[in-house]
Formats: C-alpha cells, structure tokens, sequence
C-alpha cells in the first residue's frame, strides 16, 4: 500500500507486484521518474489517485496487470499517457478518468469502466487488440466526443444499455493487413452503435465480429468496412435503416447467431458452422433476397425462425442450403411468425434452399402456430415434407397448450398456392433431414394444420393432393380461406393427414369457408 507518492526509477521493478494506493494521496501515491517512458507494474487498486505522467509531467506509457491478477482502481486516472492494461486479469476502474493519453486493453484480459454518474472526460481514444476487452457500463464510460475505438483483435462490449455516439467511430484491423473486430454485448443487454464502422489504415478485409448473448445493433447507413460479418452462435445482430449498416455490399454475413431488423438485406448468407449441422437465426421483419447456403458441403446447415413473431421474406430464388427450414414463433398468437415465399423449383437450388431430390421428412418444420406464407401462386415441392410441431408461446415455457400444436399455410389473396407431398407431426428432436437435434423441440403432440391466420377479406386458394399425410392433430380452415382437396383419403392417410379408424368429432373444423373436393367418412364434425 502506497499511502504517499512512491517513485519509481525501474521499469520493472514492480512488474509482478500489486500495489495499493490508499485515499488520500494527492499528487498520485505512486510516480514515475523521467529515465523510464514505459513502465510495467502487476496490478494497481486502491481509492487513491493515478496519475499516467512522469515527474516532470511528461507522457508515458504504464501497462498495468502482467501478474494476470484482477482488482479496482476506484479512485481518478489523469495525466498526459497511455493507460494499458494488460495480461489475462480484470481491472476495474470506477472513478475519473480524465487522462489525455487513451486508453487500451490487450492481452486477453478485460479493462471495465463502471463510472456511469460522472462524464468522463479523457481523450486519446481506445483500443482492444491482441485478445484484450474495454468494457463500457454507459455511454460516459467512451470519454470525450472525439475518442474513436480501435479494435486489432480485441473487443468493445457493454454491461449496460445504451447507445455509443455517433461521434465514436470504430476502426476494425490493424494498422498493415487483414484483421478484425469484435463488438459484444451482455445477457439480456442492448448494445447500439452509431457511429461509423470503418478498415483501419491496414484492411482491406477485416472482419466484424458479434458476440456475447445480448443484442448488438448498427444504426449508421455509411458504414464502410470491406469484410466479412459473423455473428456468433448465441448472439444478436440487429439492423435499422438500411443495408448500409452492413458496410461494403460485397461483406458476406456469416450467421451462426440472430439476424433482426426490418430491412432488406441483399448481402449472401452463410449458415452455421462446418462440419456440424447449425442454424442461421432470422426471427424479424428482414427481406433476404440475397444468396442464402451453407458454410460448405459438409455442414448442411438450416434456417430458423426460433422466437420470432414477425414476418421474414425470402425473396432469393438461388438460395443452396441443404438442411432445412424451422419456423418457429414465441408469440401467443397463432400466424405471428410468418416466413414469406413467392416460388420453389423443381429441382436444385430455390427459395426455401436445396430442393431434395426424394421425398425428405422435416424439410421445413412449422411450430406453435407459425405460419409458411405463399406470396404468389406457386407450387410447392412434394419432396419438402413437412413436419407440424409444438412450439412453446413467451411466458409458458414447457406448458403444453393445444392451440399451438402444429402450424398454418396461408395463401396470399388471388394466390393459388399447391402441395403434393407429407404433411406429419414433428414426433422427435432429431431432424430426419440431417440427423441432428433441432433447438426448441418440446415433445411430440397430435399436431394441427390451419388453412390461413384468420381476418375479415377473403385471401387465396390452398391446394392439397398427398395422399400420404399422415399429422394426427385435425385441420381448422379459418375465416375467408379457401381449401381445395385436389385428391381421395385412402384408408389410413390423406390430404388432410391420419384417417381416424372411427368416427372422431371436430377433426375438421371450419370458420365460414365450405371445404371442395373429396374426403374419406371418418373424418369427423364440421363445425
């Protein structure tokens, strides 16, 4: 503990030590000689002051945290140099900071600024590279308006929630060459960046990085980084005004994590990782009429909707994706999710990805009352089986509710919208498709096929012809839909899914609309 100023001659005298400096000390309880520009000390903490100057008041640079221990610094960081922090600890600081020299984490260790009651008035900028973390608890926490970050491998996360000025610009790589950045934000936090994200003087392609398992949002339309985006398996993307916020249009997103927004995004998608089967989350109102595949020919990777309760349009026609589509809604509403396609092709790549080439069960899973919409009159592939499942509504998590077994197919009006193949419960986690488990999987349930999410006009026309459906859960064709059988029940399966072997009430029913075609005598009351 260094209850009055302590000068240091040695650069590393104190490199492996923790010093202490106590409350009190006015002109810094620990100093620095003018013999030495760059000092290396273990750990400093305390309520006492630092100050990142030598005696004569001249910048130095003092690299704080090479013993790799963890500690807080609550009281005020001033002086002409640069603060850095380094080795694998946490440093903490909580009072000013009003030094003129930047701030830097590099390393793999975190530097966290939690003053959110005092605006903090250092200059100099911040850096993370190297493996190292800032750590911002409020939108103070950046210093003056000017201070710009610069992230070579390192990373800028927040333990709050808020937005980081439109006066912070974001550099991504180093200085020479290709690298990348990383922005992150806590659970359940809310990470806004407005600011311009561009290429260090190094570039031209770094990375932009998005981790953590809060939500990281880019609002700035001229962001201009060449480079890839990732976003990381349980994180969250969101983008708001246009694709701008994506930098150059060439970026490739590749999405492990959450895409949101509600713009259109043009840019290609990569799905998941390689070599094992993930998913690229879209639970938003975002447009994707860019090309949509996977990481490479291994990982047949899937789409998801999980959580969703907006409406996502696929408008890409060349879309090369081979494990399928999950839509998934949160919301206690059934139609809530909707996932919008216009046309599907014969054969090879379409809309709703890789067209199989045999009749593939789980081709596209709908859950808890979500909806697949068709947008113009179209077909859709026999060989997309589809599965009905339970999805759990927001707030009743694994409770079993009725009204969400299964899903709905609504034809936009004026549309005719056909489907000749497999209609069936979702009976397991695993994906016939691509054997692998499936996230959001409750437990197997008779599941329910709606024709349509309800309303007052009349929309379009539904046509079903497989005859070997076999979802155990009824059909309810709701208001001003219409419904066309376009071929017989056989004795156990039809359009219309499982044949009851006697008489069951209420396994069609109906809302006003007549029901045209053939069907078998068991199937029950229309109502």
């Amino acid at each position: 503990a260094l209850p009055i100023s302590t000068l240091l001659k040695d650069a590393n005298a104190l490199q492996n030590a923790t010093v202490s400096i106590l409350t009190g000390t006015t002109t810094g309880g620990l100093s620095f000689d003018t013999s030495v520009s760059t000092y290396n000390v273990g750990l400093i903490t305390g309520a006492g002051g630092l100050v990142v100057a030598n005696t004569s008041n001249a910048a130095i640079t003092l690299n704080v945290g090479g013993n790799n221990g963890s500690g807080t610094l609550s009281g005020g960081v001033s002086g002409l140099g640069t603060l850095v922090k380094v080795g694998t600890g946490l440093l903490t600081l909580s009072g000013v900071i009003s030094s003129t020299g930047g701030i830097s984490s590099t390393g793999g260790g975190t530097l966290l600024l939690t003053n959110t009651t005092t605006t903090q008035t250092y200059s100099g900028g911040l850096s993370a590279n190297t493996g190292g973390t800032i750590s911002l608890a409020a939108a103070n926490s950046a210093g003056v308006a000017a201070n710009s970050v610069s992230l070579d491998n390192g990373t800028l996360t927040t333990t709050g929630n808020f937005t980081l000025a439109s006066t912070h610009g974001i550099f991504l790589g180093p200085a020479a060459g290709n690298g990348n950045g990383t922005l992150s934000s806590g659970a359940a936090k809310n990470f806004t960046i407005a600011g311009l994200i561009a290429n260090n003087a190094g570039g031209p392609n770094d990375t932009l990085n998005i981790a953590g398992t809060g939500t990281v949002a880019l609002t700035n339309t001229s962001n201009s980084f060449t480079g890839a985006v990732n976003i990381a398996a349980g994180a969250t993307l969101n983008v708001a005004g246009t694709e701008g916020v994506l930098g150059n249009a060439a970026n490739q997103l590749n999405v492990m994590g959450s895409l949101t927004g509600t713009i259109t995004v043009s840019h290609s998608i990569v799905l998941g990782t390689s070599p094992l089967h993930s998913a690229g989350n879209f639970p938003d109102s975002l447009t994707l009429s860019g090309v949509i595949s996977d990481h490479d020919s291994l990982s047949h990777n899937y789409l998801t909707t999980i959580n969703g309760q907006k409406t996502l349009v696929i408008s890409g026609t060349n879309n090369s994706y081979t494990g399928g589509t999950l839509i998934e809604q949160s919301a206690p509403v059934n139609g809530s999710m909707q996932l919008k396609i216009s046309t599907d092709n014969a054969s090879g790549n379409s809309t709703l990805g890789f067209v199989p080439t045999t009749p593939t069960a789980d081709n596209v899973i709908i859950r808890g009352g979500a909806a697949l919409v068709f947008t113009g009159t179209m077909t859709l592939n026999s060989n997309r089986g589809i599965s009905l499942g339970f999805g759990t509504p927001a707030g009743v998590a694994g409770t079993p509710i009725p009204a969400y077994y299964g899903g709905s197919l609504y034809v936009l009006p004026n549309m005719i919208a056909s489907y000749n193949g497999i209609i069936q419960d979702e009976t397991s986690a695993t994906n016939t498709s691509i054997g692998t488990t499936l996230a959001g999987f409750i437990g197997a349930q008779p599941a329910r096929l709606q024709i349509g999410v309800g309303g007052t006009s009349f929309t379009g026309t539904m046509v079903l012809g497989g005859t070997s459906s076999t979802y155990s859960g009824g059909t309810l064709l709701t208001a001003n839909n219409v419904l066309l059988l376009s071929a017989s029940d056989g004795a156990t399966t039809g359009p219309l899914g499982a044949v009851p072997a006697t008489f069951v009430a209420n396994n069609i029913q109906m809302d006003g609309t007549p029901v045209n075609g053939t069907s078998g005598t068991n199937l029950g009351v229309v109502a």
